[in-house]
């Protein structure tokens, strides 16, 4: 119940964010974290990274570091806060939900606006579902595709 609510919370903050790379980036932590809890609620959060991802312009999809907050983002003072040990980027993001609801996430991919962001999700994608097979489920998807 806890966690339920420190999400809500969360969302809550990011709903008044206007759009930045941070903002992107907690969006697709937030996805990280929300599959644990509803896969549906995951999939919304993946919608809203990428509405916020193609209002800017330029989004790196391969940083999957944490977003480079400061105390003035919290007030007046300019420090920078530590790193939180928690994927922000699309790799995780996308892991649990390629497994979960495959078709869903790829139509949330192909929204992407900027074509080389979306071409990097898309392999990572690819990348992500492979990972989830066995050797001879992925060999056997490799070669369905070929045909």
């Amino acid at each position: 119940q806890h966690a339920i609510e420190l999400l809500f919370a969360a969302e809550e903050s990011l709903r008044r964010a206007e759009p930045s790379t941070n903002i992107a980036k907690l969006r697709l932590g937030k996805t990280a974290i929300s599959h644990l809890v509803d896969t549906s609620q995951a999939q919304a959060d993946l919608e809203q990274a990428v509405a916020v991802i193609n209002r800017l312009e330029k989004f790196d999809p391969t940083d999957q570091s944490a977003p480079r907050l400061s105390i003035e983002d919290f007030g007046t003072a300019k420090f920078t806060v530590p790193g939180v040990p928690l994927g922000f980027g699309f790799r995780d993001a996308l892991a649990p939900l390629i497994r979960k609801d495959f078709d869903r996430t790829a139509a949330t991919i192909e929204r992407i606006a900027s074509p080389s962001v979306r071409g990097v999700c898309r392999l990572e994608a690819a990348k992500q579902l492979l990972d989830s097979l066995s050797p001879l489920e992925s060999k056997r998807e490799i070669a369905g595709s070929g045909q």
